[in-house]
C-alpha cells in the first residue's frame, strides 16, 4: 500500500536511540515507564507537496516527540508529523 501525506505532513520513520538502563535500589511499579525525550531523530520517507521545507527522502530530521502521530490502516502503520514541529535537518559535516 502506498501512502501520500497531505496538508504539510511528513511521513517519517522514527529512529530508535539506544537507551541506557539505569540500576537503582528503588523498587518501581511494573507499569512504570521512563519519560520520553522531548525530541527524536527521524528519517524522512515522504513529504506532502505543499510543505515549505525542501525535504527529500532519506533526510534526517529532529522533531517534537509529542507531535508524532501514529496512523493505522488495516495492517499498516504510518508515523507522520506536521512540518511546524520539525526543529531542523541534520547534515553531514564538510
Amino acid at each position: 500500500m502506498r501512502f501520500n501525506p497531505v496538508n504539510r505532513h511528513v511521513w517519517v520513520e522514527v529512529l530508535r536511540e539506544a537507551q541506557v538502563e539505569e540500576t537503582s535500589d528503588i523498587l518501581l511499579p511494573e507499569e512504570y515507564t521512563q519519560k520520553k525525550l522531548p525530541h527524536a531523530t527521524c528519517k524522512v520517507l515522504k513529504s506532502a507537496r505543499d510543505c515549505n521545507l525542501m525535504l527529500i527522502e532519506g533526510d534526517l530530521i529532529i522533531v517534537d516527540t509529542n507531535m508524532i502521530q501514529e496512523l493505522k490502516s488495516n495492517s499498516n502503520a504510518f508515523s507522520v508529523v506536521l512540518e511546524n514541529y520539525i526543529y531542523g535537518v541534520l547534515e553531514a559535516a564538510p
